[in-house]
């Protein structure tokens, strides 16, 4: 490959991204995308309301360690976003990279990301 193509390849390669779960040092794309797809359900679908939280479970949601936008400090929107972050944090704080890289990284949870997984390079993987 001639060395102009490469340099032409470099200036052209997009940003790499990757979605995050809100912490002090990152914003929350998890949690972002996951209340837009409750708002849309809530937006579309009567059977999907806001849920009243007991005093404990009100608690647990002014406790919660990350932001939790004000049409999501329901029952319901709170633990969908609490669980939202469990599969990648399994309790660990987001900012504590050597507990959190091993758990992305374990072959036995990547389903939980969807991922792929090693088997899954076949033409229709």
């Amino acid at each position: 490959m001639k060395l102009w193509a490469l340099g032409v390849m470099i200036l052209m390669a997009a940003p790499a991204s990757a979605y995050t779960v809100s912490s002090p040092l990152t914003s929350g794309c998890h949690e972002e995308i996951t209340a837009s797809a409750l708002r849309q359900a809530r937006g579309e679908r009567p059977n999907a309301p806001p849920l009243a939280a007991s005093r404990d479970e009100r608690a647990m949601i002014d406790d919660a360690p990350f932001v939790i936008d004000d049409d999501m400090q329901d029952l319901a929107g709170a633990t969908l976003l609490f669980a939202v972050r469990d599969n990648d944090l399994k309790g660990a704080s987001p900012t504590d990279t050597f507990a959190i890289v091993p758990i992305a990284a374990d072959p036995a949870l990547q389903r939980e990301h969807c991922l792929r997984g090693p088997n899954d390079d076949a033409p229709g993987g």
